[in-house]
């Protein structure tokens, strides 16, 4: 007579812990995910450089966007019209990103062509705005309003570029200082505000906002408006 005999089992073994490095299968399952990361913005910064380039080499200037916070309204900004013989960079906050790059790509055919801005101009004669003025940017506000054209062109240990802003007017042609403006402040905030009155835009014989009869868009992939643009705050 036979018996029979359940499978013979070890009696259970103590786990020891390993100070080592993990072999096996699970190995390869673990990231090290500061470095990939680190790897991923890498090789973001190094493709939008590349598209910053073609884009500066074809038309002459890129333009950046900010998205708006709900602290702050978005702005564009250019970057490449310091090449132009170090010439400030231009920045429109507040506006409608249609309305803004239309702004910027006139102001930077103008750059093109070989005139100059400068701070403390207004015209009184814009096609679509009935005023708009130049205002030079703080230059401690500079380096955090502008890492794209500072990155590229900011020398080491250098000053930040220099950045104007273009200044729009509300719909019944009133600066952000000046009483009667009919929108909120923090609409378009004003980086830089002047300490006395304007020149009268009639006192300049050469305005630097007077337009060529040949003006004409710098290309950049922007839809254009069938009319001017109208100054529409960010909603």
């Amino acid at each position: 007579m036979t018996s029979n005999r359940g499978p013979r089992t070890r009696p259970p073994q103590p786990h020891r812990a390993t100070t080592g490095p993990t072999r096996g299968p699970a190995a390869g399952r673990l990231l090290d995910t500061t470095h990939v990361l680190d790897n991923l913005c890498d090789q973001f910064q190094r493709r939008y450089d590349t598209l910053l380039d073609t884009t500066i080499a074809r038309h002459g200037w890129a333009l950046q966007g900010v998205d708006s916070e709900p602290a702050a309204p978005g702005y564009l900004y250019t970057v490449g019209l310091h090449a132009f013989d170090h010439h400030p960079e231009l920045v429109v906050i507040g506006l409608r990103v249609h309305a803004a790059a239309t702004l910027l790509n006139t102001l930077g055919d103008q750059i093109r062509a070989g005139h100059r801005l400068a701070t403390r101009h207004q015209c009184a004669d814009f096609p679509g705005w009935p005023r708009l003025a130049l205002l030079d940017v703080d230059p401690g506000n500079c380096a955090a309003l502008l890492p794209a054209a500072n990155r590229r062109y900011q020398t080491p240990d250098g000053p930040p570029v220099d950045a104007l802003q273009v200044i729009w007017c509300d719909p019944l042609g009133h600066l952000p200082w000046e009483p009667g403006w009919a929108l909120p402040h923090t609409a378009q905030p004003v980086l830089h505000f002047p300490h006395d009155d304007f020149p009268d835009p009639g006192d300049h014989t050469d305005d630097p906002f007077t337009l060529d009869e040949d003006t004409h868009d710098s290309g950049l992939d922007q839809d254009e408006p069938d009319d001017a643009p109208t100054p529409h705050p960010l909603d």
